[in-house]
């Protein structure tokens, strides 16, 4: 859901509910985990960057994130709509 748009970057993506979401499902973890064990990954540098200023937390890209381990990872996909352009 939602609808993706231009970064402030203006090279990459953003999804403003998506991200709302992210931080609703981690809300929700982080009743019965520590940050610790919590991921957040996402293809686009756009949605990155808002995320970690929509939720101040530590969010990484996919290249990034590579050799890391969490328990729990959430993916923000940004660009799935339902009509599976993008």
């Amino acid at each position: 859901m939602g609808q993706e748009e231009i970064s402030a970057i203006e090279t990459s993506y953003l999804n403003r509910t998506v991200a709302a979401n992210v931080e609703k499902i981690e809300t929700t973890f982080l009743k019965s985990v520590v940050p610790s064990q919590i991921g957040v990954m996402t293809s686009y540098e756009g949605q990155r960057a808002y995320i970690v200023n929509y939720m101040q937390e530590m969010v990484a890209s996919v290249d990034s994130f590579q050799g890391r381990e969490k328990d729990y990872i959430i993916l923000s996909c940004v660009r799935s709509n339902e009509h599976q352009v993008g």
